[in-house]
């Protein structure tokens, strides 16, 4: 049941454009810089699915129509700075980092986002399904936004764009609503899955705890218990893998867990199951050490 690490969620195949800079000069991220955006009158949209639907529409009809000024007003309108009391608020202590990646993007936003919308005129992937994302635990936000939903400290919507062209779409994410208008977050992820960034979890010092591959430390358990496929899943027909950030203890117990990818449904059985596995303990210089891992569980239906 567990012995594949396929999924047959969707008929979609995300693509992953994670809007990348692409150093080519944009004529909306001129006529953005040079002010008049801000004489353009725009309407307002409400903070519902059909109000970000129609703020992409009025963004594709601007660039139909050559309407530069529309659309260079509209776009920075949509790459408005989201304030780092929104993180915070949001997401409590991880907003610190969340907001910090965010920054190391805002220079560039105006000129992604625009870059991203030329794409999306270019492939004809102009037909737009909007998703408001408000539960915590829903199979429908996919793998990599159960996540970040799950993380909420409080129950702050979050939204997703899908871009369709034929059996596959665009995804841009995160646009969340504040201060009256809908503004591009970035594609926001746990901070765990952040390069050099790991949970502490102890006051262990950091020489106390090793990095191992996911099978290294695979190959120390000693009592392993295997996930039951939840019923919801199964009816669903959604399989896939879910990956954790793990921290064993010095005694072999699991002490941090921490979802990076996965289905809601399929990560909480995951959860539940890798919080009573049980690893040998890993000595460093003939001393037991914690371990900073990753633990993959694959979900797979027989049919």
């Amino acid at each position: 049941m567990l012995n594949s690490s396929l999924t047959t969620r969707s008929v979609f195949l995300l693509l992953g454009v994670l809007l990348v800079a692409s150093g080519v000069e944009l004529r909306a991220q001129a006529t953005a810089a040079s002010a008049p955006v801000a004489a353009t009158a725009l309407p307002s949209y409400p903070d519902s699915a059909g109000g970000l639907e129609k703020l992409v529409k009025d963004i594709f009809r601007a660039a139909q129509d050559g309407n530069e000024s529309n659309y260079g007003a509209l776009l920075s309108s949509l790459a408005q700075p989201v304030p780092e009391e929104w993180y915070r608020e949001t997401f409590g202590g991880e907003g610190g980092p969340m907001f910090q990646e965010y920054q190391q993007g805002r220079l560039r936003l105006a000129g992604d986002l625009s870059e991203f919308f030329r794409k999306m005129r270019e492939e004809k992937a102009t037909s737009v399904v909007t998703r408001k994302h408000e539960a915590s635990c829903d199979d429908d936000a996919g793998e990599l936004i159960y996540p970040v939903m799950v993380m909420r400290q409080k129950a702050a919507p979050l939204y997703e764009l899908r871009f369709l062209k034929g059996d596959r779409f665009y995804r841009l994410w995160a646009i969340v609503y504040v201060a009256g208008g809908f503004r591009f977050a970035g594609n926001l992820r746990s901070p765990e899955s952040f390069p050099g960034t790991r949970k502490k979890t102890s006051s262990e010092p950091e020489e106390m705890r090793i990095r191992l591959g996911g099978k290294v430390a695979a190959a120390k358990i000693l009592q392993r218990v295997m996930p039951l496929y939840p019923e919801k899943a199964r009816r669903e027909h959604l399989q896939g893998t879910v990956k954790l950030h793990a921290i064993i203890g010095k005694d072999g117990s699991i002490q941090h867990l921490g979802v990076l990818t996965g289905y809601c449904s399929l990560a909480e059985a995951a959860v539940t199951a890798v919080r009573q596995w049980r690893y040998q303990p890993t000595l460093l210089n003939g001393q037991p050490v914690e371990v900073d891992t990753t633990v993959d569980v694959i979900f797979s239906l027989s049919y």
